[in-house]
């Protein structure tokens, strides 16, 4: 969904598919990007990944571009943030 602001008014914009054939193809893709998420935050964060040469395996062996993997990267970093800001709030 997308909000658009037309003038005074805002209007949300929609798409829907038409073909239920659809939603298992994106199930897989959800997945597969979760597992490469959940892999690069362990690589990046955990052991201390040096970000290019992470970035240049990932596209290499998963067959995404750079700007896909910057933003598995992005989601790694700030799952990480929302740790440390978890930890902090919680005092230990």
């Amino acid at each position: 969904m997308k909000k658009v602001q037309d003038g005074d008014e805002t209007r949300t914009i929609e798409r829907r598919l038409s073909h239920d054939s659809i939603f298992p193809i994106l199930d897989k893709i959800q997945s597969l990007f979760a597992r490469m998420r959940h892999l690069l935050y362990r690589a990046l964060i955990i052991k201390k990944g040096q970000i290019n040469e992470l970035k240049k395996i990932y596209i290499a062996e998963y067959r995404i571009t750079a700007r896909q993997f910057n933003s598995l990267a992005k989601e790694a970093t700030a799952r990480e943030k929302a740790l440390e800001e978890l930890k902090s709030l919680s005092g230990s």
